[in-house]
């Protein structure tokens, strides 16, 4: 059973480890990071130098009150969530620290930056909440749960270089080439995992197919090559997920234009993050599988059980492991922005078509509205919707002090109005830099 808990506890674990869709970010193009989101635009500086964090939380499929608000505090009650389920719950967690400088040469602006990406998923079908809210008796008597969570998790290093020419005062062109450096990397290729209580007084029949891919410390875990699941050994004392041996390496790039249709009229649109990280350190590609009956356990997790250690602990031994070390190729998220800008009574208004290609499909549509007060600050809205998830609203700043400035991002503030219902949905980005040069800049962009 011990063995059966620290390995649900180390999925758990990459499942919640913290670069997404970015729509206040993408508006704001007074600051100099909205070129993460299209490095065809042009930068208000000839020089910059910029650190800036991102992080984004969402636990979709969710329709209770993950807390109840208890005389002002809140408790969590995963008992109210598990029975307002009629979907899987998926939960996302994504996050980057970014760090640039940027400068002009001639009629190039040229950038360099580094950055430690992460994203991390978990899909827990709703199959599987209801078995561990309601047991497997009663009504569920000859009913078949699928029960197998998904998880998937991955970590890399990003050095980046890109240039962006500003070819007429209409048009700008930009690229970015990034080197990958992969860390460690953790998906379940396949999760299947069937719960049936037969007829015949709570007979149990289990079925397992779990195929996963990592790259990871062996030091940390190390699966079998050909064995059972008791076998699996653990070892976190001294060692962590960047103690990787060797080198994942891999090539991305990033690609956009702008062009100002009119004084008040602009078009944007990029694609980013195409490429892949080649796995070929600490590579384990493990299936595990197998089937399991067992009579007379009568498992409610949330009530009086009897006995399972021994049905739990028997089947980590029949549960067969085995293990190759073949490479593997993991293509990243490709990212598309399209987007239009009118300026009209003192408003910068946008609309956003956003796009995401790979494991995790996104598509969404934002409107935006900011408004410039000199050159000292800006503040913004955002709403956006995106297909099969609720809405978003969120709020955006920059303030420049002097040479300095400092720039607030959150696509979603909903978790500040109703935390009780909304703390499940979190975004943000926040960062700060030294920029020089904004007037040079307007100056060489109007003698275009």
């Amino acid at each position: 059973m011990k063995k059966l808990i620290s390995f649900g506890i180390c999925l758990m674990f990459f499942a919640i480890s913290m670069k997404g869709q970015e729509y206040g970010l993408h508006f704001m193009q007074d600051v100099w990071q909205s070129n993460y989101t299209n490095p065809g635009f042009v930068p208000r500086q000839t020089f910059v130098f910029s650190a800036s964090p991102f992080a984004t939380f969402s636990a979709d499929g969710i329709k209770g009150n993950l807390f109840d608000d208890v005389g002002g505090q809140l408790i969590l009650n995963p008992n109210n969530v598990l029975s307002n389920l009629n979907e899987d719950i998926r939960m996302r967690s994504e996050g980057s620290a970014d760090f640039n400088v940027g400068f002009k040469v001639s009629k190039l602006f040229i950038s360099l930056g580094t950055s430690t990406r992460a994203a991390s998923g978990f899909t827990l079908p709703v199959d599987a909440a209801k078995f561990l809210l309601e047991g497997n008796g009663g009504n569920n008597i000859g009913r078949t749960f699928e029960v197998g969570p998904d998880f998937n998790n991955s970590i890399y290093q990003e050095l980046s270089l890109g240039a962006n020419l500003m070819v007429t005062n209409q048009l700008s062109v930009g690229a970015r080439i990034k080197r990958l450096l992969g860390i460690n990397y953790f998906n379940t290729q396949t999760s299947a995992l069937t719960v049936t209580t037969s007829d015949d007084i709570y007979q149990l029949d289990m079925n397992l197919n779990y195929n996963i891919q990592t790259s990871l410390p062996q030091s940390i875990v190390n699966f079998p090559r050909d064995g059972n699941f008791g076998e699996i050994q653990f070892d976190t004392t001294g060692n962590t997920v960047f103690d990787i041996e060797g080198l994942n390496a891999g090539w991305g790039f990033d690609v956009g234009a702008q062009f100002n249709l009119r004084d008040n009229i602009r078009l944007a649109v990029s694609i980013l993050d195409l490429g892949a990280i080649g796995w070929d350190s600490d590579v384990q590609e493990v299936n595990i599988s197998g089937a399991f009956t067992y009579e007379g356990a009568n498992i409610n997790f949330f009530g009086q059980d009897e006995d399972i250690d021994s049905p739990f602990d028997s089947l980590a031994q029949r549960i067969r492991v085995s293990t190759t070390t073949n490479g593997f190729s993991q293509t990243l998220p490709t990212r598309l922005y399209i987007s239009g800008n009118i300026k009209l009574v003192g408003f910068d208004l946008g609309a956003l078509i956003y796009s995401q290609f790979g494991d995790n499909n996104v598509s969404s549509f934002a409107l935006s509205a900011r408004r410039q007060f000199g050159s000292v600050f800006s503040v913004g809205a955002v709403y956006a919707m995106q297909a099969g998830y609720e809405d978003k609203f969120g709020f955006n700043f920059g303030l420049n002090a002097g040479p300095t400035q400092l720039f607030l991002v959150m696509d979603d503030v909903s978790a500040f109005f109703n935390p009780a219902k909304n703390l499940k949905r979190l975004s943000f980005r926040f960062g700060t830099g030294v920029s020089i040069g904004e007037k040079k800049m307007d100056e060489y962009i109007q003698g275009l």
